[in-house]
C-alpha cells in the first residue's frame, strides 16, 4: 500500500525499501511563521526571524585577520629586531673579548720577553762580576808575588803583632816550640808584662823581654799555653795584647836575644 505525507498542503508518496517497519509521523507548524522570500538569509532570534548579513560577518572576520596578522607581524618583527640586537651585542661583546684576549697575549709576550731579556742582563752582569773576580784575584797573586819580602835565605817568617807585616827569625831546629807548660794570669802586683807558668820547674813566671830559663841554654822555642783570659805585655815595644784560653806563646830569638810572640791555639791542655 503506497504511503503519503502532507507538506504545506502538497501531499507527496514516500517510497520504503522495508514498508513493514515504517510508521507515519505527522508534523505540525506549531504557528512559526515561515522566513520572509526576499532573497535574504535570516536566522531565528528571540522567536523571530532576523536578517543575517554574512557579507559585513566575513568583512569583520577580514577585519580581525587582517588585525591578527598585522599584530603577529608586529610581534615577529620585534623579535627579529631584538635578536638582531642581541646578536649584535653578542657580536660585540665577543670582539671586545678577542682584542681582551689579544692585548693581554702580548703583553704576557711583552713580560715573558722583558723578563727573558732581564734574566739575561743579569746572567750577564754575573759573569762580568766572575771574571772581574777572576782577574782582580790573579791580579792581587801577582802583587803579593811583586810585594811579599820574603827575607833572608834560611829564616823562618812569622806574622808580626800588628798583623800586617812578617818578622824573620832562624831556621828551628827539631827542638822548636817546645811546650813546657800552662801560662795564667799573674797573681803578684806588676800589673802586665808577666804571667804564671805551671808544669815547667825551670819557670814559675815569664817576663816580657826576657828568655825563659832552659837547661840547656836555648831558650828559643819555649811555649806556654794560656789556660784562662790573660792581657799583657809580651813584647817589650808593643802595648798589652789580649789573649784568650788557648792561645800559645812562645820565645823566639837568636844566640839569646828575642821577645815572646803569640800564635793560634793548640789543642786543649789539662791543667
Amino acid at each position: 500500500m503506497a504511503k503519503y505525507i502532507t507538506i504545506e498542503g502538497t501531499s507527496t508518496q514516500l517510497s520504503f525499501e522495508h514498508e513493514e517497519s515504517f510508521s507515519l509521523v505527522s508534523f505540525q507548524n506549531n504557528g512559526v511563521p515561515e522566513a520572509p522570500i526576499d532573497g535574504k538569509q535570516y536566522v531565528r532570534k528571540s522567536a523571530a526571524w532576523s536578517e543575517v548579513d554574512f557579507e559585513e560577518i566575513d568583512s569583520k572576520i577580514d577585519d580581525v585577520e587582517d588585525a591578527l596578522t598585522t599584530e603577529i607581524q608586529r610581534v615577529e618583527e620585534g623579535s627579529t629586531s631584538r635578536d638582531l640586537t642581541l646578536q649584535s651585542n653578542i657580536d660585540k661583546e665577543e670582539a671586545k673579548r678577542v682584542a681582551a684576549d689579544t692585548i693581554l697575549d702580548t703583553n704576557i709576550t711583552n713580560v715573558d720577553g722583558e723578563s727573558k731579556l732581564r734574566d739575561t742582563t743579569l746572567q750577564t752582569n754575573i759573569d762580568n762580576e766572575e771574571s772581574a773576580r777572576v782577574a782582580a784575584d790573579s791580579m792581587l797573586e801577582v802583587s803579593k808575588e811583586n810585594v811579599i819580602d820574603y827575607g833572608p835565605s834560611g829564616y823562618m817568617a812569622i806574622v808580626a803583632q800588628d798583623g800586617q807585616s812578617f818578622e824573620f827569625t832562624s831556621t828551628p831546629d827539631f827542638d822548636f816550640f817546645r811546650l813546657r807548660g800552662l801560662a795564667y794570669k799573674y797573681s803578684g802586683s806588676e800589673p802586665l808584662g808577666i804571667v804564671d807558668i805551671e808544669g815547667d820547674q825551670s819557670n814559675a813566671a815569664i817576663i816580657a823581654g826576657k828568655a825563659p830559663n832552659d837547661s840547656g841554654g836555648n831558650p828559643s822555642g819555649i811555649a806556654f799555653r794560656l789556660n784562662e783570659h790573660v792581657t799583657t805585655v809580651i813584647h817589650p815595644n808593643e802595648t798589652a795584647t789580649a789573649m784568650e784560653s788557648g792561645d800559645v806563646i812562645y820565645w823566639s830569638g837568636d844566640n839569646g836575644v828575642g821577645y815572646m810572640l803569640k800564635c793560634n791555639p793548640l789543642p786543649e791542655l789539662q791543667k
